[in-house]
C-alpha cells in the first residue's frame, strides 16, 4: 500500500493528506509574492493551506504565510480569489 503524504493547512492547523489541500508557493519578485501552486511543482518551499474563506482569512490574519516562507509575503493575489465559505460536500 502505498504512503499518503499529510499535511497541515495554516490557517486551520489542521493535519490532513496532501490531496485534501491546496500548495501555495512564493514567487520570488520583488515584492516575494504568494501564489497558489495548482500544479505543485514551483521551486522551493510550499505553504499547505484549505482554499477555504475560514482557512485562507485565518491564515492571513495570523501572517501565517510570512512565517512559512520565512520572509514578508505580498499575499494581494490570495486576497483576490473568491472562495467558497464552507468545504464542498463530497459525492457519495
Amino acid at each position: 500500500m502505498a504512503h499518503t503524504p499529510f499535511r497541515t493547512c495554516i490557517g486551520c492547523r489542521a493535519s490532513q493528506p496532501a490531496e485534501n489541500l491546496s500548495r501555495i508557493a512564493l514567487n520570488r519578485n520583488q515584492p516575494a509574492q504568494a501564489v497558489v501552486d495548482v500544479e505543485r511543482k514551483l521551486p522551493g518551499r510550499g505553504a499547505w493551506i484549505h482554499l477555504e474563506t475560514p482557512c485562507l482569512t485565518k491564515a492571513l490574519k495570523k501572517r501565517a504565510l510570512d512565517r512559512a516562507f520565512k520572509t514578508r509575503v505580498d499575499t494581494s493575489r490570495l486576497e483576490e480569489i473568491n472562495l467558497p465559505s464552507t468545504p464542498p460536500v463530497a459525492k457519495q
